[in-house]
């Protein structure tokens, strides 16, 4: 099971959000104290 994470109230800086959604995908980018690059793939049901 993953675990959720509340970018609102954690520690650290979260910049430049994409979301695309295609063909029952949800892709999900950010970047994460300007020295990483965040990616999610959810899948819809």
């Amino acid at each position: 099971m993953a675990t959720l994470l509340d970018l609102e109230s954690d520690h650290g800086e979260y910049s430049y959000p994409a979301i695309i959604s295609e063909g029952g995908v949800v892709h999900i980018t950010y970047t994460w104290n300007r020295k990483n690059i965040v990616y999610c793939r959810l899948q819809t049901v």
